[in-house]
Order: structure tokens, then C-alpha cells, then sequence
């Protein structure tokens, strides 16, 4: 076997292969020797047929047989013979096959750039001077209020922010959602379920569909799930479904005075603002430490100047393009506004994951530097207890434990568990300078 390498671009490379008749032959042999364990061929036992005559009955299952082990055997080779960090297979074109004369073919794969760590020990990072503003205090003070709120029935047709208690079944080209995708109950129907409209939902667009439906009506309810949704069976389809209401319930909120405050355990709202105020700054106080590992990350990724891999960037921007949209959906924003913002979201999608592509590769490389590792323990008790959890949701054993799944999850939970040992370390070595005081205004003046 011959092996080329040639460098298309910083991280991407042509790999060149040519088998030899020789080497062809004898991987025929071998393939054909495990068809003939189990090939039935009338007027022989099986497992007795003649090689020759398995070869030419079975010839095109053999020929590709042949061709992905060859190829798979080359690609292990030419990355392990050139220390190659493949992230992904570009292109594959088979150039001349012929069992008594030679095998080319050529590959496209992208590589891990190569690329010099700033210094990442010692780092500086500065807090900003944080006070509570009376905005915070408001969130805080509507969620208190949330916390008590109470349901009046409306004797009127549903609107945006109203609730709606509902029953609901979908289909999907005749088909029950609940059976297309069992690990996720509320897609495929429910009784009795809270909805409000214009917030979040797990059915895309659904509750919107609902302004102006009344009491004990049933309505018919079109979605389109995206063609990048992430419950496969219903990517890019339409679901249909049947959704009966039975009560539309108006929200309503406690007044905030005195009488409010002695309830939440204050005798006026002064000291109830005054207290929420002490909460808000303490929350302050636990998100600098987020704060920190944030202007850390952002240090580090403006340092690193390199190319990157294309289908990296590709896949995180898809992946960001799908969540962003969600977020805008559950605003309540239609599927014409979501149109006419397309490029603007893919932008900002594409800005976002090129930055989460060069973090992994400098988690990596950091990892690589400290010699950080992930023990087989730690990843088989993650995977463990994420495989429970998904069982206990209803999610079936045969597709929790594919191999493709499987293997995803590991790399997932493998990056994660590198990245917080990595971050751990940059915290450690980091100078954070605390903000000054800010000076007491009410002090007197010097000399009165």
C-alpha cells in the first residue's frame, strides 16, 4: 500500500492511497473465506461451497466489502503513520478499482489546526463594580408575586398571555407522535396540561394557534417541526393535533402594598424591597466566579489566531441556528418575522460557533500541554447515571444503548469534564483583582 499526504489548506489534506493487485486479492480471499462460513449455494452444504464459486455469485456484495475494508484499513493507516487529528471526512472518490491490476482512490479530511497557546497560567482578570438597580429589584419582586398568583376562568375567547388547561393528541403522516418519539411524552399528547400562549412549549408554534379558541372547543392545530429539529422522525414534517379546551384561565398577580409585604414576612414594602435588594446582591456576588471563567475564555480565544476546521463550524452553527430560533419562537414571534431575520440569525449563529469551536480546540491543547485526562471510571459512571435518567423518561434501551449513541454521548461528556478541569486550572492560577470601594459620599469633607 502506497500513501500520499498532501496539504490543501491549513486544515485540510488530500490523502492519496494506491493498493496493489496483490493486496486486493488477498483481502478477496479473506472476505470470501467469511461468506463461505454461512453462504447457501444449491447443491452444496453450508459452509462447503467452493471459494471461487462464492467469488462469482457473490461478486458485487464482495467487490464493496472489499472496497470499505481496503479503505478503512488505508485511512487508519495514513492517520496513524502521520499523526493526523482528523475531525471529519470531507470527500471521497474512488479513482480506479481492479482486482488484477490496482485500487486508488483519494480522501478529504479535516485536521486539527496547529496553532501556539498564548500564556494561559497567571491570567488578570478585573471585577467591575456591581450595585443592585431598581430594575433587579422589580424582577425580583414580580417573581415573589408569581409565586402567589391565582387563576380566574375568562368567559371570553383566549389571548396572548392568557392559559389555557387542554387535552391533545398528534399525529404525523398518520402516525402517533407518542409512537414516533416515545422518550418525549408531552410531544405526543396530554390531558389536563397548563399552557400558556406566547410562552414556552414543547410542540414549535402550537399555543399560538390557539388566540381565540373558547371554552370546551376543539380545534386542529398545524405545525412544522424545522428541518434540523432534533427528534428525528419529525424533522422537516408537519404534525397535526387534535386539541379539545376545556378551561381558558386569566393569570392574576397580587397587588404590591403593605398587606403583601406582611404576607411574604415584612411590615412594609420598604423592608421587603430592602431585603430582595440583599438577595439580588448576593446572587451578584455567586456570578463573579461565572464572571471570571467567562473573561477567561474570552482572553484566550482573542489570542489564538488560527484557521478552522470547516464542518466543526458547520455543525455548531446549525446546532446554535436551531436554539436561537426556539428562543425567538417562544417570544412569540411568527414564522414570518423568524424569515425575515434568517440571515441575521445565521450570523450570528456562525460568530458564535466559530468562537465555541477555537474554546474546544484550546481546551484540547491545554488538556494536551498539563497532561489532563479523563478516567474510564468517571466517564462509564456519567454515562451510567445519563442512561438511568433517559430510561426513567421513557426513552427505549435499544436506542440509549446504540453504539452511535453511545459514542456521542462519551465524547460529549469527555470534552465537558476536560473543559471544567481545564477552566479549574486557569481559575487557580488567575489574579482577580477586586473593584474599589466606592468612595462614601455622605462622609464630611476634610477639615469641617
Amino acid at each position: 500500500m502506497k500513501i500520499s499526504i498532501e496539504n490543501l489548506a491549513t486544515c485540510k489534506k488530500l490523502i492519496g492511497i494506491e493498493y496493489a493487485a496483490e493486496e486486493i486479492r488477498n483481502c478477496i480471499d479473506r472476505i470470501a473465506d467469511n461468506y463461505r462460513k454461512q453462504a447457501k449455494l444449491p447443491g452444496f452444504r453450508v459452509g462447503k461451497a467452493p471459494k471461487e464459486l462464492i467469488v462469482k455469485s457473490l461478486g458485487e456484495a464482495i467487490e464493496d466489502k472489499v472496497k470499505s475494508s481496503l479503505v478503512n484499513d488505508a485511512y487508519k493507516e495514513a492517520v496513524t503513520a502521520n499523526r493526523l487529528e482528523v475531525v471529519g471526512t470531507v470527500d471521497y472518490e474512488e479513482i480506479r478499482f481492479a482486482r488484477d491490476d490496482r485500487f486508488n482512490f483519494i480522501l478529504t479530511v479535516e485536521t486539527m489546526p496547529e496553532f501556539e497557546l498564548p500564556p494561559y497560567r497567571g491570567l488578570t482578570v478585573e471585577l467591575t463594580p456591581q450595585s443592585v438597580s431598581e430594575k433587579e429589584i422589580d424582577r425580583a419582586l414580580l417573581n415573589m408575586r408569581k409565586s402567589q398568583r391565582r387563576f380566574e376562568k375568562a368567559e371570553r375567547p383566549a389571548a396572548r398571555h392568557d392559559y389555557l388547561h387542554l387535552d391533545y393528541r398528534g399525529t404525523c403522516e398518520g402516525k402517533e407522535i407518542a409512537e414516533l418519539v416515545p422518550e418525549e411524552k408531552l410531544l405526543g399528547s396530554a390531558r389536563q396540561v397548563l399552557v400558556q400562549i406566547g410562552s414556552e412549549h414543547i410542540v414549535p408554534a402550537f399555543a399560538e394557534q390557539l388566540i381565540g379558541a373558547g371554552a370546551g372547543e376543539f380545534h386542529t392545530v398545524r405545525v412544522a417541526f424545522p428541518a434540523d429539529y432534533p427528534r428525528k422522525p419529525l424533522a422537516g414534517k408537519s404534525g397535526d393535533y387534535e386539541v379539545t379546551v376545556k378551561e381558558v384561565m386569566i393569570e392574576r398577580l397580587p397587588e404590591v402594598d403593605d398587606r403583601f409585604a406582611r404576607r411574604m414576612g415584612f411590615e412594609t414594602v420598604d423592608l421587603l424591597r430592602q431585603d430582595l435588594a440583599s438577595v439580588v446582591a448576593d446572587k451578584q456576588r455567586a456570578n463573579s466566579s461565572e464572571f471570571v471563567r467567562k473573561r477567561l475564555q474570552q482572553e484566550l480565544i482573542a489570542g489564538v489566531t488560527c484557521e478552522l476546521p470547516e464542518s466543526l463550524v458547520d455543525q455548531q452553527t446549525k446546532e446554535n441556528v436551531f436554539h436561537i430560533v426556539e428562543k425567538i419562537r417562544e417570544s412569540g414571534s411568527t414564522e414570518a418575522e423568524i424569515e425575515r431575520q434568517k440571515e441575521e440569525i445565521y450570523q450570528m449563529a456562525h460568530r458564535v460557533a466559530r468562537n465555541e469551536v477555537k474554546w474546544s480546540l484550546i481546551v484540547k491543547s491545554i488538556a494536551r500541554a498539563e497532561k489532563i485526562k479523563v478516567s474510564e471510571a468517571d466517564l462509564g459512571r456519567i454515562l451510567g447515571e445519563q442512561e438511568a435518567r433517559l430510561l426513567a423518561a421513557g426513552q427505549s434501551k435499544k436506542e440509549i444503548e446504540s453504539p452511535e449513541r453511545r459514542k456521542q454521548a462519551l465524547g460529549e461528556i469527555e470534552y465537558h469534564l476536560l473543559q471544567e478541569s481545564v477552566m479549574e486550572l486557569l481559575v487557580r492560577h488567575a489574579t482577580v483583582k477586586e473593584p474599589e470601594p466606592s468612595p462614601d459620599v455622605s462622609a464630611s469633607p476634610p477639615g469641617a
